[in-house]
């Protein structure tokens, strides 16, 4: 057989459910759905007619109409076994009091970053999850080895800019490789994937950058109907304390507290802020805002069809390469908002203001927030 066998250690909390929907477990179907979402977002060059031949023949399913079998298969062979009840056991909080004299938790200053870019994980809804820290391995096997190299760029992209399980996109789930081992019949194989997957020599912002432009090649084009990462923007923060161990909770605060302050004082843009995702639910307007199409009918703007979700560009993400360095990253997808001729709108067809579906506002969080901060594009 041809395999690898990842050891993984989780970064920050995983939020992963088995098969009775709330004991976290991490199964084959979540790794492979993630990387099915990164190998589209490392072709975006293709065609839709391509992209879903080319999908099909790499990860299953029906290519040309017929049923197809998927070039590989995950295992997981070792499951992370540390589970934790509640976010608040490890989130630095303080305490309010309700009218009726019940009191609950709420972050400090330090932490409202955090419980702002995990807020349905334990500041809605208090969720089990996969401890920080706690180490897991899965093993790809190759049925044929003609996708190799897309199976490789699609786990490149999960591990360096992706997560799995709730909240991926907000900084939960992600996770770092720290080794991996090739079956005999890829064993040549293996020190060229340690050399990508495995950053222990990386001490440096500009350590990671350089490896990053090394180990990412995406196809230039003007395509721009769902996200991908050619021209993605990429920002690397340091986070580092001297002389302290990195920790998971000051890192994501770095870009979670500024992301939690623009999104705060922002609230009034109300017909711009799906550009961060949508459905975007203003609850002091009583407006939810989305997608849709608006058409003419009787002299009269009638939606015709509603865009219910679309999941935010930005991506918060932390990237740890040794037991000394853990870099904050904010990845800005490229990919339009809505297609042509749909504008944004409240769920009944009103509040229509086409402009709205432009990165103004995204590009002012970071001009506002880090003014010096110069992304890296792939």
């Amino acid at each position: 057989m041809k395999t690898i066998t990842f050891t993984c250690e989780t970064i920050t909390p995983m939020f992963l459910a088995g098969a009775d929907g709330s004991t976290p477990e991490l199964r084959p179907p979540s790794i492979k759905g993630a990387l099915r979402f990164w190998w589209r977002a490392m072709n975006g060059h293709l065609s839709l007619e391509e992209l879903k031949k080319q999908e099909a023949m790499i990860f299953g399913g029906a290519g040309d109409g017929q049923a197809v079998r998927s070039s590989f298969s995950v295992q997981v062979s070792k499951q992370p076994n540390e589970i934790g009840t509640n976010l608040w056991d490890i989130i630095e909080h303080s305490y309010a009091t309700k009218r009726n004299g019940e009191s609950y938790p709420v972050p400090t200053d330090n932490t409202k970053g955090i419980a702002y870019l995990l807020y349905s994980t334990f500041m809605l809804n208090t969720k089990e999850y996969i401890e920080p820290e706690t180490e897991f391995s899965f093993k790809i096997i190759f049925n044929k080895t003609d996708h190799y190299e897309h199976i490789i760029n699609a786990l490149k992209g999960l591990v360096f800019f992706g997560g799995l399980g709730t909240r991926s996109r907000r900084g939960g789930g992600s996770f770092w490789i720290k080794d991996l081992v090739c079956s005999e019949r890829l064993k040549d194989k293996e020190q060229d994937l340690k050399d990508v997957f495995c950053n222990a020599e990386i001490s440096s912002i500009d350590a990671l950058r350089q490896r990053l432009i090394s180990n990412f090649s995406v196809e230039t084009h003007s395509k721009n109907n769902y996200s991908h990462l050619n021209n993605a923007k990429i920002y690397l923060f340091d986070s580092e304390l001297k002389n302290q161990k990195p920790d998971w909770i000051q890192s994501l605060e770095v870009i979670g507290k500024p992301f939690f302050e623009f999104r705060g004082a922002s609230k009034r843009l109300h017909k711009e802020t799906p550009n961060f995702g949508f459905p975007i639910l203003h609850r002091n307007m009583r407006i939810t805002m989305q997608g849709g199409k608006i058409i003419k009918k009787n002299r009269r703007d009638v939606l015709v069809d509603k865009l219910e979700r679309r999941s935010s560009p930005l991506i918060f993400k932390l990237i740890k390469v040794n037991e000394s360095h853990i870099f904050p990253v904010i990845i800005w997808l490229s990919g339009e908002l809505v297609p042509n001729n749909y504008q944004i709108t409240d769920k009944y067809g009103s509040s229509i203001n086409s402009a709205a579906a432009s990165t103004r506002l995204l590009t002012s969080f970071f001009t506002t927030k880090f003014p010096t901060l110069t992304p890296i594009t792939l």
